[in-house]
């Protein structure tokens, strides 16, 4: 406990305003890598993840671990449009930052005990060998359970471990990762694929190039479906069977299965449609846009 609070009361000497701002963008900061526009990505969408644990039997959360996960959810909200939610600082630039123990010099993460305060992350130990990334989605949404946690009050380190491992087990369930990569013209393209029910069916989709571009086509498909009688009303979609395609001209293309619900405002009967989806990509790999047939 002592060592705990000793961090926290380094961690509030070394984060002043006028040293993030004076950084360069290479010591504090957002991020500009991949890992960290998934981090920013998995936190813009944990009250999603954290509201269909709340409506699953397969999310294995007791009473105690809800009501701790109602806490972490009121924290997430409150902080959605910070732009220091999360903060990435190099442990080797900055020695002995994110050293808050005796047996804990390389932690990823450390924060507060109160709601205001931002998420550090070592962005040291996001990437490995030749800068590829060793940070995945179920891995990000455990952190982000433990840091958080410890913003809602939470002292203890293995309870928030353990309650990580449950929502990162979770999402990871609900997740579909699509990879594709060409050697010869060193190109690459990923599409995660995430299914969740809030309670109504909703998906992120988030597409990844080798540039280290990513981007949320979640709204994108919302806009593309829509219930086939005017008196039917949208309640959510699901995604599957997901592939790559190239087409005649050799240009490749992401598709997959999409089920749109839909109830009928008059009677309350529901149904669903099956759809087929596309996202056309680019000669980088990059989402042209997504379409729904």
């Amino acid at each position: 406990m002592k060592e705990f609070f000793l961090a926290i009361f380094f961690m509030s000497l070394f984060y002043h305003p006028s040293f993030a701002g004076n950084g360069g963008g290479t010591v504090v900061g957002n991020g500009a890598g991949i890992v960290e526009s998934d981090f920013q990505e998995a936190y813009s969408n944990l009250p999603k993840i954290l509201s269909s644990c709340e409506l699953s039997v397969f999310c294995r959360v007791d009473e105690e671990d809800r009501r701790i996960l109602a806490e972490i959810k009121t924290v997430a909200l409150k902080n959605m449009k910070k732009k220091d939610r999360l903060v990435f600082i190099s442990e080797k630039e900055h020695p002995g930052f994110f050293t808050t123990g005796n047996f804990e010099n390389h932690r990823i993460a450390k924060t507060g005990l109160n709601a205001d305060s931002p998420i550090f992350i070592n962005r040291d130990l996001l990437y490995g060998h030749e800068g590829r990334p060793v940070i995945g989605f179920s891995a990000m949404i455990r952190i982000l359970i433990h840091e958080i946690g410890h913003q809602s009050g939470v002292l203890s380190h293995e309870a928030l471990d353990i309650l990580g491992a449950k929502l990162g087990d979770f999402a990871g369930q609900n997740t579909a990762i699509y990879n594709y990569r060409s050697e010869e013209e060193d190109r690459e393209v990923s599409f995660s694929i995430t299914n969740l029910e809030t309670p109504i069916r909703e998906v992120v989709i988030i597409s990844r190039t080798s540039n280290k571009k990513a981007e949320n086509l979640s709204e994108a498909l919302v806009r593309a479906v829509a219930c086939p009688q005017k008196s039917q009303v949208y309640v959510g979609v699901e995604v599957s069977n997901c592939h790559y395609v190239f087409d005649a001209s050799g240009r490749l293309s992401f598709k997959g299965w999409v089920k749109v619900y839909c109830s009928d405002a008059s009677t309350g009967s529901s149904m669903n449609y099956r759809r087929e989806m596309e996202v056309e990509l680019d000669e980088n790999l990059s989402p042209l846009g997504l379409f729904v047939y």
